[in-house]
């Protein structure tokens, strides 16, 4: 899965963020997007001092999947969310 570019196909789409997850240690967080088509990405974000939260990927999305919550196990599972890189 790569990130996706806001100024391709899905820039001009309108989303709603359906869930906000966060990691055990507050310091990486993903949000659910969910387009106005069906498909959702995950926008990923981690902590930085006196910043709060810089968006990962250089603010590109992950995905597209079709259902949030495959979306959702995704990201819990990787070793980034979990901090183990």
């Amino acid at each position: 899965m790569r990130g996706q570019d806001l100024e391709g196909s899905i820039a001009d789409k309108q989303y709603r963020i359906i869930a906000t997850l966060y990691s055990r240690d507050g310091k990486r967080c993903a949000e659910v997007c969910k387009f106005r088509g069906g498909k959702t990405y995950l926008r990923e974000s981690e902590w930085v001092e006196r910043k709060n939260y810089a968006p990962g990927h250089d603010g590109k999305l992950i995905g597209p999947f079709e259902r949030a919550v495959a979306a959702e196990w995704l990201i819990i599972g990787t070793d980034w969310f979990c901090g183990r890189t």
